[in-house]
């Protein structure tokens, strides 16, 4: 359930199998309302269609949902296009996201409801990164970040 005017996508049967709202940013809007007004209506081949994201896959696929392994197999090729040396995966993506989250000041509570985590407890793993980093940029940063400095004796 895709709400453009909301900015917001309800994810059913997400990971876990649990449904959750999630918030999506202005480029993502754009680009969902290019999605549905160019690509989809050519990919449409069964009358009614619900899903958001059909298969341009040739063969029995096209026009139907588009599967878990499709949006791997796309990920991968568009990884290794764009020249990165890293593996990239869905849940890297979702980690990520959750990490900048927190990296901005988004509530823990809050990032726990999108990832759809039964427990604040497994979300706060991604707070350890988030703090890490603070530390990393505090280091460099702050006048008293680095080393302690050496007190004069008299």
């Amino acid at each position: 359930d895709l709400d453009l005017t909301g900015g917001t996508v309800l994810v059913r049967r997400g990971k876990g199998g649990k449904d959750r709202l999630v918030p999506i940013g202005k480029s993502a809007i754009r680009a969902l309302e290019e999605y549905l007004q160019d690509a989809r209506p050519l990919l449409t081949k069964l009358p009614g269609a619900q899903a958001l994201f059909l298969s341009c896959s040739r063969g029995g696929n096209l026009g139907r949902r588009t599967t878990t392994e499709q949006l791997s197999a796309r990920l991968r090729k568009a990884v290794a296009v764009s020249g990165l040396t890293r593996p990239v995966s869905p849940h890297t993506l979702r980690h990520t996201m959750a990490t900048h989250l927190l990296r901005a000041g988004a509530d823990v509570r809050r990032v726990q409801e999108i990832l759809g985590h039964a427990s604040v407890e497994t979300t706060e793993i991604y707070t350890h990164v988030a703090v890490r980093d603070l530390a990393e940029v505090h280091a460099r940063s702050h006048p008293r970040g680095g080393k302690p400095r050496e007190r004069k004796r008299s």
